[in-house]
């Protein structure tokens, strides 16, 4: 596994690898988020736990790491995403992000530029996805437009597949670092 993937660290949040103890925070955060994108996951608590363990054989191949974000402002963990394909040679990916209501509202678009830096500057890889985002989610096409580096990859009745080229992050991330988003580093640079 990628060691410096293991604690990441922006501005505004902190990334930390996920453990068995975190199964009940992933578990409320999937059932009692309002705006959840993602698919309904099992009302069996037992079900996550066993996703868990699935997981954990990715991570240790080096293909995925989940993270838990800590909302540095509030000094409370207030979300999760899984960085995936890390083991592919060109590309990466992400999956899975969701926030709770009440995290600060910088999060969302720092969590993204932070996953983009990663992928793009510490791993070297030159496309992020593609990832379906289902056509009825406007919310989510209002904020890869704001950050301006998404295209679109493909497009079916349901389904938008979006992906982030190197080019198109290194044109955009610029004007968001001024701002403090999307740039990671230990304490002593994060801040």
């Amino acid at each position: 596994m990628f060691q410096n993937l293991m604690h990441v660290q922006s501005r505004f949040l902190e990334l930390h690898p996920i453990a068995k103890e975190d199964v009940p925070f992933i578990y409320d955060l999937r059932t009692q988020t309002s705006k959840n994108y993602l698919n309904p996951i099992s009302p069996n608590i037992q079900d996550q736990y066993l996703y868990f363990e699935k997981y954990l054989e990715r991570f240790r191949e080096g293909i995925e790491i989940y993270y838990k974000i800590l909302d540095k402002q509030k000094n409370k963990f207030c979300g999760v995403v899984r960085l995936t394909e890390i083991d592919k040679k060109d590309i990466f990916n992400w999956q899975s992000l969701v926030i709770a209501k009440g995290c600060s509202p910088q999060i969302g678009i720092d969590i993204m530029l932070v996953i983009y830096s990663l992928g793009f500057e510490l791993l070297n890889r030159n496309v992020c996805g593609p990832w379906p985002v289902d056509v009825r989610f406007k919310e989510i096409f209002q904020i890869h437009n704001y950050i301006g580096m998404v295209e679109q990859a493909n497009e079916d009745e349901r389904f938008i597949d979006l992906r982030v080229t190197r080019d198109r992050f290194l044109q955009r991330i610029g004007m968001f670092r001024t701002r403090g988003f999307g740039v990671i580093g230990d304490a002593r640079t994060a801040n």
